[in-house]
């Protein structure tokens, strides 16, 4: 391997550091820059911040290969040489960092999910932040930042509640007493949905019905759905709806399929 460092001088490993030291400082500045631009432009966001991971990307590994080519000089000779003793170092020293790498070009090409979605992974629910060279940056609903290997995602499933959109799909579950009137509980819901100053009402919302036996309670249930026009009013959509359909439930004479005042699960279920 001495032909791979012959002509290794300090200037050369000087302008190599500086070259990716600049890749890195490049690449943050695209994405504050970003994350800047999208914040402005909402309906674009997505998109905005899908492209700046893209580019960080790039922009990562072109100075990767401008440090290598600036610090070594590669002879043929060196480079057969010494390409199978370096790939092997390389796979057994840094196998976990490699997945990850491949993992989030991986991530980028077939795009199950993408910068900006609500996502459920495993036991977490939360936005994607950003999509690195070694991990994915997930915001969760209690704004607690959790970076997870790129690699994880192409062993669990992941899935994506707005698909690259702004607008995302809202189930709202509520159990009454099976004697309940169908048409006007029905219509209390779907007017607390339509009425809502979160809801997207370009895409429909509708009200269902079902009868259910919950711990040996038999009760019917009512399942809403609707779209909010923006992912991160989810929660607040869930509660607006849930508040205003419990005071009218109240004032209709309503009653919940909950045996007794204590037990709050049959009362109301809301999932998202």
């Amino acid at each position: 391997m001495s032909g791979l460092f012959d002509n290794i001088n300090f200037g050369r490993i000087a302008l190599a550091i500086g070259i990716i030291v600049g890749a890195a400082w490049l690449a943050r500045y695209i994405t504050r820059e970003a994350d800047r631009f999208a914040q402005r432009n909402e309906r674009q966001r997505h998109w905005i911040r899908n492209t700046s991971a893209v580019a960080r990307f790039v922009i990562y590994i072109v100075g990767i290969v401008f440090a290598a080519t600036t610090l070594f000089t590669f002879s043929k000779e060196a480079l057969l040489a010494s390409a199978g003793a370096i790939a092997l170092t390389f796979s057994l020293a840094f196998q976990d960092l490699a997945s990850s790498f491949v993992g989030g070009i991986t991530l980028l090409i077939d795009r199950p999910f993408q910068v900006g979605d609500r996502v459920k992974f495993e036991d977490l629910y939360g936005d994607i932040q950003e999509i690195g060279l070694r991990s994915v940056r997930l915001r969760t609903l209690d704004d607690t930042i959790i970076a997870i290997p790129n690699n994880q995602f192409l062993k669990h499933a992941v899935g994506s509640t707005n698909v690259g959109a702004l607008d995302m799909m809202v189930v709202i579950r509520f159990y009454l007493d099976p004697n309940t009137p169908i048409d006007k509980a029905k219509s209390l819901v779907y007017e607390a949905v339509v009425t809502s100053k979160y809801v997207y009402l370009a895409k429909p919302a509708t009200v269902l019905v079902e009868e259910k036996i919950i711990d040996v309670v038999f009760c019917t249930q009512l399942t809403a759905k609707a779209y909010v026009f923006n992912t991160r009013y989810e929660k607040d959509f869930v509660s607006d709806v849930t508040e205003r359909v419990k005071e009218s439930f109240r004032a209709a004479g309503i009653q919940s399929a909950a045996s007794n005042p204590a037990d709050t699960r049959l009362s109301k279920e809301v999932a998202a």
